[in-house]
């Protein structure tokens, strides 16, 4: 049974799908079930202002040497000089946070409510005065190691000694005192906007809807209710950690992730919006690709993404960097593709693409070629040795700059991953398996005997061969977290996100950990189901994209052929990332795309999602 002959079955099924959606969006569980929900009803409390920060008084005292001794040493060596003046006032600094503290401390004492949450609170609290008080009330001269520590407690801030770097934590009670209004607010407009989350899906579906209008076919609709699916799939895990998360924990006195559900909102909108753009400027922006293209050499086009990825990885952080690069390493190989598949299939059916390799290395570092070109009549054979040359290994050799920069220089080994796995599959096509396995064998060797001896690579490899005798427990925790919510996982409302020990998931969970999260709230059999289904997905649109690209006579071959690619790289997106968590590769710091947090697994993704609904499943 053909279901594209069938059209309202697949309207039935998408319909079936958006109503799931809906469903999944409803507010169970939408409250706040922490320590937060205590904090978001206190009254006022003394609030405490930071006049002279652990950073600024380690400054002080260790004057022309903060940059190389960590503020952390007690050799008196380094502070025989002690400015009286900092001390004096770090010592102000803490009496007025004690006073904050002691006045966070009266308001839960006078809180009516019985609940184990409130004694933790009074707990956390009492601990913090009681460090405190200790470093005040000892007797004699308070010295820089003992105040800087107190600094560090009362403001709640972690120290680096390995880079001298200062960090606010969020999940600290310090949080609070700090800014108890704002910190009010928050939990306040999480509460609403989880409460709210129908709504939302309701009027973002409608406005995306309203935009593509009757553009997709009844094939097409079926596709566009499983992105909405799966993004909303996300979101309603996320609003669950958002709430839950720091029950009964042991590490965190607020919620890590009380402001995460507001962000992803915000990240679920513009993806969506991105798709549907796609979808209804999809003409258009084919369009614009051919301009560009017809004015464009693939050298220059390569040296410009370099540039762009570069500055972003720069100038806008890491998750928009790798982002860019994905996009921009589809549009590389797409534009090799595009550029240079039919030439070279042409060649290997005349000649042999063995033979033309052959002669094409012959002639590395000679300049016959540039003569060669000034001829008006030369033989078809030479100048597709000539073309192999110069359009084609010079242009690898870019691309394994490229990849050399990006993993080198800004550490982003996931991205470089899925790029170098896009890469591999243009060089497939181009070249056959022959020469891509050999060329592909020389880079994979290259880039394991630089990275090898990364520090990074080494934990990563100890995590995933032994995780209960690793540095890092995050799989240890997940492990007897997803066995402990089989055979049917724990279900939305109930996730375990911190055991009864007050031991809590890795807050890598709702990004890296995305699928054992899945697994553990849903039973493996479910999570199964739902990653394959999203593999298949992507693999239908990335194949039909690609074939109807590869048609003689097709108008929109680039466009077809680069959203073809994006849907290709979150198909192994989620293959590196599954097989991450499966313990079989090592993690690579990728998300699941459409599920897992962050721009960096929902925009391109989102990209090639529209392109190949507007382009291949147009009503028309």
């Amino acid at each position: 049974m053909k279901f594209s002959n069938y059209p309202w079955v697949l309207k039935l099924f998408a319909f079936a799908i958006f109503l799931a959606t809906l469903i999944i969006t409803l507010p169970h569980h939408a409250f706040l079930h922490s320590r937060d929900k205590i904090l978001e009803s206190l009254p006022a409390i003394t609030t405490y202002q930071i006049r002279l920060s652990a950073e600024e008084f380690c400054r002080l005292n260790l004057k022309e040497q903060f940059s190389i001794v960590p503020c952390t040493t007690i050799d008196s060596r380094f502070f025989s000089s002690t400015d009286t003046q900092s001390i004096n006032d770090a010592i102000n600094e803490l009496s007025r946070a004690i006073t904050s503290y002691e006045s966070l401390l009266a308001a839960l004492n006078n809180d009516t409510q019985t609940s184990g949450q409130l004694l933790e609170l009074q707990a956390i609290v009492q601990r913090k005065l009681a460090q405190l008080s200790a470093i005040l009330n000892v007797s004699g001269p308070k010295s820089y190691p003992a105040l800087f520590k107190g600094l560090l407690i009362a403001q709640g801030t972690s120290y680096n000694t390995a880079n001298n770097k200062f960090k606010l934590l969020p999940q600290n009670i310090a949080q609070y005192i700090l800014g108890q209004n704002n910190i009010q607010r928050q939990f306040i407009a999480l509460e609403k906007a989880s409460q709210y989350l129908a709504v939302f899906y309701l009027a973002l579906l409608l406005v995306c809807l309203l935009i593509i209008r009757k553009k997709l076919s009844s094939l097409g609709l079926f596709f566009l209710s499983i992105y909405f699916f799966t993004i909303f799939f996300g979101l309603n895990l996320i609003r669950d950690a958002s709430l839950h998360f720091g029950f009964e924990a042991a590490s965190f006195d607020l919620s890590p992730f009380r402001q995460l559900y507001q962000r992803q909102l915000l990240v679920t909108l513009l993806s969506a919006l991105i798709l549907v753009l796609c979808i209804r400027f999809s003409h258009r922006i084919a369009n614009a690709f051919t301009f560009i293209l017809n004015r464009l050499s693939i050298t220059l086009g390569t040296l410009l993404c370099t540039l762009a990825i570069a500055g972003s990885y720069l100038l806008l952080g890491p998750a928009i960097g790798s982002e860019l690069f994905k996009v921009s390493s589809c549009f590389i190989a797409a534009f090799l593709l595009f550029r240079y598949g039919r030439t070279l299939e042409l060649a290997q059916e005349q000649f042999g693409l063995s033979n033309l390799v052959g002669k094409s290395l012959s002639y590395l570092g000679s300049f016959s070629y540039i003569s060669m070109a000034k001829k008006k009549e030369i033989l078809l054979q030479k100048y597709y040795v000539y073309f192999l040359f110069w359009k084609i290994l010079i242009q690898i050799l870019l691309v394994i700059f490229l990849l050399l920069l990006v993993s080198a220089i800004f550490h982003d080994l996931g991205g470089s991953l899925i790029a170098g796995l896009v890469f591999s599959f243009c060089l497939f096509v181009l070249l056959g398996k022959k020469f891509a396995s050999l060329l592909i064998g020389l880079v994979s060797i290259l880039g394991v005997s630089i990275f090898i001896v990364s520090e990074k690579v080494q934990n990563r490899f100890e995590l995933m061969l032994n995780p209960k005798n690793a540095n890092i427990s995050d799989f240890e925790r997940l492990i007897q977290f997803e066995n402990a919510g089989q055979p049917f996982g724990f279900g939305i409302g109930n996730i375990k996100w911190c055991s009864t020990d007050g031991v809590c998931l890795p807050l890598q969970t709702l990004s890296d950990y995305m699928p054992t999260l899945i697994n553990g709230a849903f039973g493996k059999i479910w999570g199964l189901l739902l990653l394959g289904g999203l593999a298949y997905v992507w693999i239908v649109l990335a194949y039909q994209g690609f074939i109807a690209s590869w048609l003689y006579k097709e108008p929109f071959k680039f466009a077809k052929l680069f959203g073809s690619l994006l849907c290709l790289a979150a198909l192994f997106q989620l293959f590196v990332t599954t097989l991450g968590n499966l313990r079989i590769i090592p993690l690579t710091g990728l998300g699941t795309p459409l599920i897992s947090i962050g721009i960096s697994s929902s925009i391109s993704a989102s990209i090639g999602f529209g392109l190949i609904l507007g382009l291949c499943y147009a009503r028309k």
